[in-house]
């Protein structure tokens, strides 16, 4: 089984960084595996 290895952030809405990769790797039949370097927030609301 190949194995792959990310190093990124994450992203709490899990559509980019991290998480994206590991969908990548599984669609490609990869074993994914994970460094996180950053975690990021995001407001659903507006602050104004």
């Amino acid at each position: 089984m190949k194995t792959a290895l990310t190093i990124a952030g994450t992203d709490p809405s899990c559509g980019a960084g991290a998480a994206a990769d590991i969908k990548t790797f599984c669609a490609l039949g990869i074993y994914p595996t994970s460094v996180v370097t950053c975690i990021t927030a995001q407001m659903t609301m507006n602050s104004f």
